[in-house]
């Protein structure tokens, strides 16, 4: 977790994504993805590649690990706290994601939370909250207000070359809520397009897969447990 543009998707998103999906089904593609909170990114921009004000970043556990791998990472700016928790399964092949955002100052206020996936080629939407990206690969979200799809604009857009810039498909995950707030996301390199559920707890948060039915917890002390439904 880290500054936008700074290399956090490239190397907790894109990295895992594309070497199970080239691994899987031969795909060239894969999506990033980046936050934002209010409207702010994690730093401010000095330049197409420099940043001010870079948050502090910490790694708290990297655990690979036979049959899975996990990473807890956290980046604090501008008086919030983003934890990251990705979990990647062999079997079934998912990819968990588990994004928390707390207010460091004890804020209580509604604050506006976007999620912004960027796919290296045109998803399908195969049902609400859940996209089909290549052949075998399908990105499910969870946890907030709305979900959509569109191309174009001020995040919709790569850059296959320096100073060139065209439209490319952009998925959107907006909640507006009082801090903590947490949004979740399923990446599953299988044919099928299970639903996820996100549930709040006194002790921290449990992504409900349903299909099959997975039910796996992430307790606020840090680390992951497997639980039967």
């Amino acid at each position: 977790t880290g500054v936008s543009g700074g290399g956090k998707s490239t190397l907790l998103i894109d990295t895992l994504y594309k070497s199970v999906a080239r691994k899987l089904n031969g795909a060239r593609e894969h999506p990033a993805e980046h936050d934002r909170i209010d409207g702010l990114d994690q730093a401010e921009p000095a330049g197409p590649f420099r940043w001010r004000n870079p948050p502090r970043v910490e790694l708290i556990e990297f655990a690979p690990a036979a049959g899975h791998a996990f990473v807890d990472a956290a980046c604090s700016w501008r008086g919030f706290r983003h934890r990251r928790r990705i979990l990647l399964l062999d079997d079934p092949c998912w990819l968990l994601i588990l994004d928390e955002i707390e207010s460091l100052s004890g804020d209580r206020a509604s604050h506006l939370i976007e999620q912004f996936w960027h796919p290296g080629g045109p998803p399908a939407e195969v049902a609400p909250r859940s996209f089909r990206i290549g052949t075998r690969t399908v990105l499910t979200l969870a946890g907030g207000d709305a979900v959509d799809l569109s191309e174009g604009g001020e995040f919709g857009w790569r850059s296959p070359a320096f100073g060139v810039k065209v439209p490319a498909p952009l998925i959107r995950c907006t909640l507006r809520s009082p801090l903590p707030a947490a949004l979740a996301a399923l990446l599953s390199f299988t044919a099928e397009a299970p639903a996820l559920e996100l549930v709040r707890e006194t002790e921290g948060f449990r992504l409900l897969v349903k299909h099959p039915e997975f039910c796996i917890r992430f307790p606020r002390t840090g680390g992951w447990r497997l639980l039967p439904r």
